[in-house]
């Protein structure tokens, strides 16, 4: 085996013959290594020891010896990931340190907190009102400084001068003294992007200050450096898609979307489901949380988690609602002025979290939260109530007309065998009719759709668009758009389908719908 991919994964080329060694002979002492690799004793301990260290090898004891053993190859690609991850927390760093070496002719250097504290007050003499003094990556101060800081900011919101400023999510007492003040708009940041310093920008002007008992400042001239990090904190700023993964950072994100919060106002949650342990104890603990801060709730929790739902409905400034039977959402859904936070903790094999800044998104999803909590919906059950459904809503169009599906799927086992043929009969008689479908498809049904529709005639899927879903976003329920309402699916031995009448819900699940086309993974449109 070339041992160079295992030195060029980090390991030492000794380090890479000894657990190769290791692969091979099992568990095992010291001397059939020795033996193999030609080392000297001590420094073939040394090696294995590094191993261990590196969690690649592992031993015990029996009978006073030692016997080592290789560890599944597969630790190496946690390893990869392990350096990858902290080459990604030095990158703001490594970024800095290239800017300061462009810039140490233009820096000036202030340092102590009388010097910084100067600085600050030239900044304010500088600006006019209605210009605008950027702030990035803003982190906890001293108790000093923080004072100082905020009877500076209450000066420059007083004089209206503008200010955008981007806290460091754990800077929790900062953030809400921010977004009290006027001409002041304040967003907070992931982990990823942390830099080890504040940024402040005005006009031609950049001051990288880092924070400690003896802060320090360089403050920059340059239209050229002032216009790069502009651009990296309009990045940070304008992005309306936020990504979290891992528990620790799906956590954040809750803290963030409850930090955005104040007093007085209201969230809705659409679909919540039954948890871990773990998650529950952290999401009942994040309701009491929010209820402390005087925020009320609106939550729609599926219909077999009724203890839960007791549970959390105790708290105050609660109300909660109960999802009708057999309606599951494929994530949970947080929405909050224009703010969306899906939730797919439970459906991914590590959490999952998105954050969406879009007002027509959460408009859309609001609508949809009420026509549960308003209104009742029409149930049908079994094939034939649920197949007869598809046909009278088909009837409904012409030519040329189309109706989208989000998460087309047939369910499984033999109930699957069965739909499958009936749904290519279905198909062929819209094609027939001139009838376009989108279908967005469950990721793992994406070829599957693609050929059932061949099969049903469309061979150039010229009337059918065909995309799948991300793969973390699988769902086991299907969306049926139609003109005056949706059609919600659930197959299975005894299909059941819950139809709403209502073209605002539809409208809603179609932005959706559109939000989950632009992030597919696959998709086919008509070749022609």
């Amino acid at each position: 085996m070339d041992k160079g991919v295992l030195v060029e994964a980090g390991l030492t080329e000794n380090e890479a013959d000894a657990y190769l060694i290791l692969l091979e002979l099992g568990s095992t002492t010291i001397g059939p290594v020795i033996k193999k690799s030609g080392l000297h004793r001590a420094t073939a301990y040394a090696i294995l020891q590094r191993l261990i260290e590196k969690g690649l090898v592992s031993y015990i004891i029996k009978a006073g010896k030692r016997y080592f053993e290789a560890a599944d190859p597969e630790i190496l690609l946690d390893v990869l990931q392990e350096r990858e991850e902290r080459l990604k927390s030095i990158l703001p760093e490594l970024r800095l340190r290239k800017q300061l070496s462009k810039a140490k002719q233009m820096a000036v250097v202030y340092e102590g907190t009388r010097a910084v504290k100067g600085l600050f007050e030239t900044i304010l003499r500088t600006l006019s009102p209605g210009e605008e003094y950027i702030v990035f990556a803003a982190v906890k101060k001293s108790d000093e400084f923080t004072g100082f800081i905020k009877n500076w900011d209450r000066r420059r919101a007083k004089k209206g001068v503008k200010m955008k400023i981007i806290f460091n999510e754990d800077a929790v007492e900062e953030i809400e003294h921010n977004r009290l003040l006027p001409h002041t708009e304040v967003k907070t940041i992931q982990k990823e992007y942390i830099t080890p310093a504040v940024v402040n920008l005005y006009r031609n002007n950049v001051n990288i200050i880092l924070w400690s008992d003896k802060p320090v400042a360089f403050a920059i001239e340059s239209g050229e450096i002032a216009d790069s990090f502009r651009n990296y904190f309009k990045m940070l700023w304008e992005q309306d898609v936020r990504t979290f993964r891992g528990e620790d950072s799906v956590k954040q994100a809750f803290e963030e979307f409850l930090n955005a919060m104040k007093r007085g106002d209201e969230y809705f949650v659409i679909g919540v489901p039954k948890m871990m342990r773990e998650m529950n104890a952290f999401f009942t603990d994040f309701y009491r949380r929010r209820a402390e801060r005087g925020i009320r709730v609106k939550a729609l929790f599926n219909h077999d988690t009724r203890d839960i739902a007791a549970e959390r409905a105790r708290i105050p400034l609660t109300e909660i609602k109960l999802l009708p039977r057999g309606i599951v959402t494929p994530a949970v859904f947080n929405v909050y002025r224009n703010r969306t936070l899906i939730n797919l903790w439970t459906l991914a094999q590590k959490p999952l979290a998105f954050l969406i800044e879009s007002s027509e998104l959460a408009d859309s999803m609001k609508n949809y939260f009420d026509s549960f909590w308003k209104q009742d919906v029409a149930i049908h059950r079994g094939f034939e109530d649920v197949t007869g459904l598809f046909y009278s809503m088909l009837d409904k169009y012409g030519p040329g007309e189309e109706y989208q599906v989000l998460g087309a799927n047939y369910g499984k086992g033999e109930a699957a065998r069965k739909l499958k043929k009936w749904f290519i009969g279905y198909h062929s008689l819209r094609l027939r009719k001139g009838i376009s479908v989108a279908l967005l498809g469950n990721y793992t049904d994406f070829e599957i759709l693609v050929r059932e529709m061949e099969l049903a005639g469309d061979r150039k899927l010229k009337l059918s668009r065909v995309a799948s879903l991300p793969r973390n976003m699988e769902s086991p329920m299907q969306i049926n758009l139609y003109k005056d309402g949706v059609v919600l699916v659930l197959w299975g031995r005894e299909p059941i389908a819950f139809s709403i009448g209502n073209k605002s819900i539809r409208d809603s699940f179609r932005i959706y719908f559109n939000q989950l086309w632009r992030l597919s993974e696959k998709a086919l449109i008509p070749r022609g």
